[in-house]
């Protein structure tokens, strides 16, 4: 299951788009390790965003495992295409997104 899409674009940014029904599919103990996980890469994007990229590209962390990296420079529209469902979080996301 793709949970999460991350995007860093040219100006040194990281986006996220999250699953909005990624606990349907989730057990209860990844729940409660994946939520506050997905927080930190978003509080931690602010600060590093190029050094947090370069380490969620090959992720292998309990029940996060980095399934795809592409070079999707010329148009990162068409990656969130084909997650229409995905939902962007900014900094201080705490609801059922995460």
């Amino acid at each position: 299951m793709i949970l999460l899409v991350m995007l860093h674009e040219e100006e040194n940014r990281l986006s996220f788009f999250v699953d909005p029904n990624w606990r349907n599919a989730a057990n209860q103990a990844d729940q409660q390790e994946v939520g506050p996980l997905i927080r930190d890469f978003i509080t931690y994007a602010d600060f590093n965003p190029r050094a947090l990229f370069k380490r969620l590209c090959g992720l292998n962390f309990g029940p996060l495992v980095t399934a795809a990296v592409d070079n999707v420079a010329a148009d990162p529209s068409s990656v969130l295409a084909r997650f229409p469902d995905f939902v962007e979080l900014r900094q201080g996301t705490t609801g059922r997104e995460c």
